[in-house]
This record gives structure tokens, C-alpha cells and sequence, in this order.
């Protein structure tokens, strides 16, 4: 299942107007505003909620990007972002280095092997990833 994703959403070209003309599945929301909330801004934290309500208005899915710290990952977690990606969880993989690491982190939090096509799965998951 091919999705599309709006990268780096908030910032440069991405826009508004993308919700309306591109045929979306999610929005990638840009690590600014996550590196944002380890400086207390608050106005970070409320346009992360922000995007995540429009989002799910949508029904669209919503990632946080850049997720360094245990903290970034806790506030993202009471803002309704449930999805993340970033060091925290682990370093860019080559594709062969990913299948190896996404086995075992699934085999350790017994995820089923239908995960694939049920990512609400994989996000119920996550909680324990850390």
C-alpha cells in the first residue's frame, strides 16, 4: 500500500492549500517545531495540536519528525501526535539493516506479522518501544 505523505509540513512550500488539491494520506510534521518544545515554546506546542486536530478532521494520519529525547516524545504523546520518527528510535538504515531491525523491535513487543496492513498495531506499540 503506496501512501502519501506532505513532508516537512508547516514550513517552506508546504501550504494549506495541499490539503484541498493533493489526494493525501498523512501529514509529516517538520522537527522545528518538535526541537521547538524542548525550548518550552508554547506556541510549538499548540500548533503541533493544532495540526494533529486538522489532521484527524481530515482523517489523515499525523508523524512527528525529528524525536531526539524521551521528553520531545512524552509531549508529543499528550498533544495526540501518535506517530514519530527521529534518533530516538533509531538512526537512518540501509533497507536490509531496517527489515533486521524492524524484526526483532516486532518479535520483542510481540506484534503480530499482520502489523503491515494494521498500523494501529504498530502505533499501540510504541509505548513501549522506549
Amino acid at each position: 500500500m503506496k501512501r502519501r505523505l506532505c513532508d516537512d509540513f508547516g514550513t517552506g512550500y508546504s501550504s494549506l492549500s495541499y490539503l484541498c488539491r493533493f489526494p493525501l494520506d498523512g501529514l509529516k510534521i517538520d522537527r522545528s517545531f518538535v526541537v521547538a518544545l524542548n525550548k518550552d515554546d508554547a506556541r510549538s506546542g499548540e500548533i503541533i495540536a493544532a495540526l494533529t486536530a486538522l489532521a484527524r478532521s481530515l482523517k489523515l494520519s499525523v508523524t512527528a519528525e525529528g524525536i531526539e529525547s524521551q521528553n520531545q516524545l512524552t509531549l508529543l504523546r499528550s498533544l495526540q501526535c501518535a506517530r514519530g520518527q527521529g534518533f530516538l528510535f533509531s538512526r537512518a538504515l540501509a533497507p536490509k539493516a531496517f527489515v533486521k531491525f524492524w524484526s526483532q523491535w516486532a518479535r520483542q513487543r510481540r506484534i503480530p506479522s499482520n502489523a503491515k496492513s494494521r498500523p494501529e498495531l504498530v502505533a499501540a506499540a510504541i509505548p513501549s518501544a522506549v
